[in-house]
């Protein structure tokens, strides 16, 4: 998939494409496949919830991810990323408070990532 995307960038430089990572050996292997690029790819670094399948799961995973990513020549740390709807389908206190800390975690993160992005906007999704 990364390389149809490298093709598309080469036919098509004003062509925008992001994508969400969540782990060092991602960012290996993405870094891999994208070994004959011309462009390096826009990344997010996935921050999880807690029980969920993908996403970082602490702060400090979230940090080797990202240095990884900006350690990467094919990769372009440009923002942080999360699905909280995940958490609850329910519209209760609980759920509700679940979302509230997820999000927070979530901007605490791109705060403390701040100097670590190499893009003029962040994303944040």
């Amino acid at each position: 998939g990364l390389r149809w995307v490298s093709a598309e960038l080469d036919r098509d430089p004003d062509m925008r494409f992001t994508c969400w990572v969540d782990s060092v050996r991602g960012v290996e292997l993405m870094t891999a496949a994208l070994a004959e690029a011309h462009w390096r790819v826009d990344v997010c670094v996935e921050l999880g919830m807690p029980g969920g399948r993908t996403g970082c799961r602490s702060a400090h995973d979230v940090d080797a991810v990202a240095r990884a990513v900006v350690a990467s020549p094919r990769l372009r740390l440009v923002g942080v990323a999360g699905y909280e709807a995940g958490l609850s389908q329910e519209l209760t206190d609980d759920a509700m408070a679940a979302v509230a800390s997820h999000l927070a975690d979530l901007r605490a993160t791109v705060i403390r990532l701040g100097a670590l992005f190499e893009a003029d906007h962040i994303v944040v999704s």
